[in-house]
């Protein structure tokens, strides 16, 4: 099903290269689907790069929201003991635990690579002029 999506989102992608209505938005993947434009036709280069530098940022404020709320959840349950006073929902409870966990470890990792391509970015930025 991913790789149907991807090959669709690839073939519009290509047409619309072909037919250069959206060469703004072309490297935001999500939003490329959609018919608007983000970026005005006469804005720089350097408001282009400011505008993707905005989204990788705006990217790593949900995943530090995403990662909060996972640690407040998993605190909770060990807090309130819920495992404790719903014993039926034990094997769930766990399950749902370690799924966290799991989840919790991708969040981290993206964060970590997006702020390292944030300062990659930059520090190219300004020893590269």
């Amino acid at each position: 099903m991913v790789i149907l999506i991807l090959i669709t989102h690839l073939h519009l992608k290509n047409k619309m290269i072909k037919n250069n209505k959206y060469k703004n938005m072309l490297s935001l993947f999500p939003f490329s689907l959609f018919d608007i434009n983000f970026i005005p036709e006469t804005a720089s280069s350097f408001d282009k790069f400011l505008f993707y530098l905005l989204i990788l940022g705006l990217l790593t404020l949900w995943s530090f929201i995403d990662i909060v709320g996972h640690f407040i959840v998993l605190y909770l349950i060990d807090h309130k003991k819920i495992e404790e006073k719903y014993p039926k929902f034990r094997y769930l409870i766990k399950y749902f635990k370690r799924v966290n966990y799991y989840f919790l470890t991708f969040e981290i990792i993206f964060f970590i690579s997006i702020y390292l391509m944030l300062i990659g970015i930059c520090i190219n930025l300004i020893i590269f002029k």
